[in-house]
C-alpha cells in the first residue's frame, strides 16, 4: 500500500493536519464542514485496507479465503464512515460522508464528488479472473441497499439519479441494472400493442413521477432524468407521448453539477448518454431536411 497513507492518517489523527477543500470546490459548493482530529477517535476507529484485509495468498486457502472476504464487502461497507481506498464504496454507502485525498501527507484533501460518477470497477484490470466475475453482485447489491436508504430518507432526487445512473457503476462486470425498485406497479397499457407507451408507464413509476410534465423538488421532469439511463428506446418513447426535447432543469442542482436552465442535451452530455446524445443529433438532422 501507498506510504503516504498511514503517514496522513497519522498526521490528521495528531491535528498536525487537516482535511481542505480546493478552491475549485469552494467556488461550486461555498464553504463545507471539514473533518478534524476529534472525528478520528483512535480508540472507536478501525482501518479496512484491502490488501491486508483480504487474503492475497495463491494457494487453495487463501483463495477460499479471499472469496469469502470480497462477498462479505458489503457487510463492512455498511458499518464504515470513513474509508480509505474505495471511491466506489464511499459513494454506494447508505450515509453520507468524508472521502479524503492523501496525495501529499502533510495536505490531506477533502474530495467531493462533481458530477457523474467514479470510475467504473468493472472497467478495471484483474490479476484474477475469478475476482471479477465478483465484482458486478457486489456492486449491485451496494446499489439496492443505497436506493432503499434513499427511499427511506425521502430523498427522492437522489434516488432518481442513482435509479438512472447505476449502468455506469455496473459497466463492464456484465451484470444488468434493476429499475424495478418500488413495487405495486400497475398499467392498463398493453406492452404487446404499446411497447412505448408501456414503458413510458414503467419508467413514470419507477421515478415518481405522475406525468410527462411533472418535476420534482430540484427542478428535474421525467426526460431530465431519463437521459441518464442512455436509453434511446426510453427517450423516443417519451417523446412520442409529447414529451419535449427542449425541456430544461429549472433549478441549480449543485450535488451533480448541473447549473439552472440546463437543457436535456447538457445533462445527457454532462453524463456520457452518448447512444441518448446521438439519437437527438439524428433527430435534429431529420427536421432540417
Amino acid at each position: 500500500t501507498d506510504a503516504r497513507r498511514p503517514v496522513g492518517k497519522r498526521n490528521i489523527m495528531s491535528g498536525a493536519s487537516r482535511g481542505s477543500l480546493s478552491p475549485a470546490i469552494e467556488l461550486w459548493f461555498g464553504r463545507l464542514k471539514c473533518p478534524t482530529a476529534a472525528d478520528f477517535d483512535a480508540t472507536k476507529l478501525y482501518i479496512w485496507y484491502d490488501y491486508f484485509c483480504i487474503q492475497q495468498g495463491r494457494n487453495t486457502s487463501a483463495v477460499a479465503d479471499r472469496q469469502l472476504a470480497i462477498k462479505s464487502i458489503p457487510s463492512y461497507i455498511s458499518q464504515c464512515f470513513f474509508f480509505l481506498l474505495e471511491r466506489v464504496a464511499r459513494d454506494l454507502t447508505r450515509t453520507d460522508g468524508y472521502t479524503i485525498s492523501v496525495e501529499v501527507a502533510s495536505r490531506p484533501a477533502l474530495v467531493r464528488q462533481l458530477g457523474g460518477i467514479s470510475a467504473a470497477p468493472g472497467k478495471g484490470s484483474f490479476s484474477f479472473q475469478e475476482d471479477e466475475e465478483k465484482m458486478g453482485p457486489v456492486i449491485s447489491r451496494m446499489i439496492w441497499s443505497k436506493l432503499h436508504a434513499f427511499l427511506i430518507k425521502r430523498e427522492y432526487p437522489k434516488y432518481r439519479m442513482m435509479l438512472n445512473l447505476q449502468h455506469q457503476y455496473l459497466a463492464g462486470t456484465g451484470v444488468d441494472a434493476t429499475y424495478n425498485v418500488v413495487p405495486n406497479f400497475s398499467t392498463e397499457v398493453d406492452p404487446f400493442t404499446d411497447p412505448a407507451g408501456f414503458v413510458v408507464a414503467r419508467f413514470l413509476h419507477d421515478n415518481g413521477f405522475k406525468n410527462i410534465e411533472d418535476r420534482d423538488e430540484d427542478g428535474w421532469s421525467p426526460m431530465c432524468c431519463a437521459v441518464l439511463r442512455d436509453d434511446t428506446f426510453l427517450v423516443e418513447s417519451l417523446l412520442k407521448s409529447r414529451a419535449d426535447a427542449n425541456e430544461v432543469a429549472t433549478k441549480e442542482k449543485k450535488d451533480a453539477h448541473i447549473s439552472k436552465k440546463s437543457s436535456v442535451l447538457s445533462i445527457a452530455s454532462i453524463f456520457s448518454s452518448n447512444k441518448v446524445l446521438f439519437s437527438f443529433c439524428q433527430c435534429t438532422t431529420t427536421l432540417l431536411q
